[in-house]
């Protein structure tokens, strides 16, 4: 809210990004549909949290190519610039 209160005193037009329950997980279903997400070569830490954004893996089960199961948890870690292109596209 401070820096959104601040960013409108100086003449920009911004607002908050709607947020429920589940929004996370549906900001990155929007972003999977995508064909391609392109990222600029000197955004090596957006192109980091890309690579290594994932989700909670259950080694204690197994699909059924043997595999450990992926849960529908996202890992809140490795997210900060992909959050700030969710609230962009939101």
């Amino acid at each position: 809210p401070e820096t959104i209160s601040y960013l409108r005193r100086q003449g920009f037009n911004v607002s908050g990004a709607d947020k429920w329950e589940g929004c996370v997980k549906d900001g990155v279903t929007h972003m999977k549909r995508y064909k391609r997400i392109v990222i600029h070569p000197r955004c090596v830490n957006t192109a980091r949290e890309f690579r290594l954004y994932s989700y909670k893996v259950d080694r204690n089960q197994v699909d059924e190519k043997g595999q450990p199961m992926v849960l529908p948890i996202i890992v809140d870690k490795n997210n900060h610039a992909i959050d700030g292109i969710r609230y962009g596209l939101d």
